[in-house]
């Protein structure tokens, strides 16, 4: 426990560097063995510290101001990662990069367009502006899209496969259906 509370304090004087300089700091994370959960939320980060070389199953990183999703950052032993409310905005796309990861927060951002094909478990993409959504969902049992009011009931993702989809206000209250796009239409007929 000694390891992580000094770990905070290093990143945390690194982002205060990085606020009063105005240029990018590199943050040195070391990992223990025995630790395998990061909170690194409320820390004023501006981007995702480099956690290649450690061993974190789960990574909190919410509350910050992080507006880019760079997951060439984040370890290779990851299956939780919560980055809801930063500034992450525009298209995400997570293509085979994010290596175990089957949790994912991205609630309460300015996201447009979520596009994946990993076989994520949980995908929390609630108040977001969401406008489209397309991704793998044969695993999926829990996905929220609820507040994000430019959303329509027609999305790019085979619902009927999904266990749990939470949907509050979005554009309309219509039951939600699947849209199958050309690109979806493409990648599974090959």
């Amino acid at each position: 426990m000694r390891i992580l509370k000094i770990l905070t304090i290093t990143i945390i004087c690194g982002v205060f560097f990085t606020f009063c300089k105005n240029k990018p700091v590199r943050y040195e994370v070391e990992a223990t063995i025995n630790n395998s959960v990061l909170d690194l939320s409320n820390s004023n980060l501006i981007q995702i510290p480099d956690l290649r070389h450690t061993k974190y199953e789960e990574v909190n990183l919410s509350k910050n101001r992080i507006d880019k999703l760079d997951f060439s950052k984040l370890p290779y032993t990851i299956k939780k990662l919560i980055l809801s409310h930063n500034k992450l905005k525009g298209n995400i796309s997570l293509r085979d990069k994010a290596y175990k990861l089957n949790f994912l927060d991205l609630s309460y951002n300015e996201i447009n367009h979520f596009d994946s094909n990993y076989p994520l478990d949980t995908l929390k993409l609630n108040n977001n502006k969401l406008k489209g959504i397309s991704c793998y969902v044969d695993n999926m049992k829990f996905l929220d899209i609820s507040e994000n009011r430019d959303l329509s009931n027609e999305l790019d993702i085979p619902i009927d496969k999904i266990k749990y989809i939470k949907r509050d206000n979005i554009r309309n209250d219509l039951p939600l259906k699947f849209k199958l796009n050309e690109i979806f239409k493409n990648r599974h007929n090959n």
